[in-house]
C-alpha cells in the first residue's frame, strides 16, 4: 500500500519501520519517496542519513548530508550531525571545521561545545576539550549527561578526585538517573 503524494505519510511509515519494526530498508524506501516528491526537502535528507548511519553506510550518510546543508546551509544540527560521520571515519579536520561553522551558527548552544570537547580527546588534547565541557557547563549546569561526560574524560585522564565531584553533580542535578546507571 503506497501512501499517496502525501510525504507526511511516508515519514511516518518511514518512523514506524526504522523504529518499531528495525526494517531500515522499507525505512529507506519511504524516505526514497519523500524525495520523489519534493527533491528540495533538506529534512529527508537528514532523515535518510539517519539511516544511513545505522547501517554504518558513511559515505551515503555525507553524501544526504552535503545535499541538506546545499538546501539549508544555516542547519548547523546537520553540521554537527556531518562532523560525528566525520570522527567515525577518522577525518578530524573535516569534523573541526563543521563543528567550527556549527559554533558560528548557534555560538551558546552546549553540544556544540560538547561535540568540540569529544573531537579535541579523539585528537589528542583532553585539556582543552576538559575547557569546552566547562563552557558547556556554563551554559547548562543543570545537565546531568555533562556530568556524565565530565566524568568518563577526568577517568580516562585518572583524575579521580575531579571525577567523584562530577558524579555528585550528577547525582544532584537527577538523582533517579544515578539509579539507573546499575540496572
Amino acid at each position: 500500500l503506497e501512501p499517496s503524494s502525501d510525504p507526511e505519510l511516508y515519514f511516518l511509515r518511514s518512523w514506524l519501520k526504522c523504529n518499531c519494526l528495525h526494517d531500515y530498508d522499507g525505512a529507506l524506501n519511504d524516505l526514497n519517496g519523500v524525495i520523489q516528491l519534493n527533491r528540495k526537502d533538506a529534512y529527508a535528507y537528514v532523515e535518510r542519513a539517519g539511516l544511513c548511519e545505522k547501517r554504518c553506510d558513511y559515505q551515503n550518510e555525507i553524501t544526504d548530508l552535503n545535499t541538506a546543508l546545499c538546501l539549508n546551509p544555516k542547519d548547523a544540527y546537520v553540521y554537527l550531525d556531518r562532523a560525528q560521520v566525520y570522527v567515525n571515519l577518522k577525518e578530524y579536520q573535516k569534523a573541526m571545521a563543521d563543528i567550527d561553522n556549527a559554533a558560528k551558527l548557534i555560538p551558546k548552544e552546549r553540544s556544540v561545545f560538547i561535540n568540540r570537547a569529544w573531537l579535541l580527546w579523539c585528537m589528542g588534547n583532553p585539556q582543552q576539550g576538559i575547557e569546552d565541557m566547562l563552557n558547556a557547563e556554563l551554559i547548562k549546569p543543570t545537565e546531568s549527561i555533562l556530568y556524565f561526560d565530565f566524568t568518563s574524560m577526568h577517568q580516562q585522564l585518572a583524575y579521580w578526585r575531579q571525577s567523584a565531584n562530577d558524579l555528585e553533580k550528577e547525582i544532584a542535578v537527577l538523582p533517579q538517573n544515578w539509579a539507573s546507571r546499575f540496572n
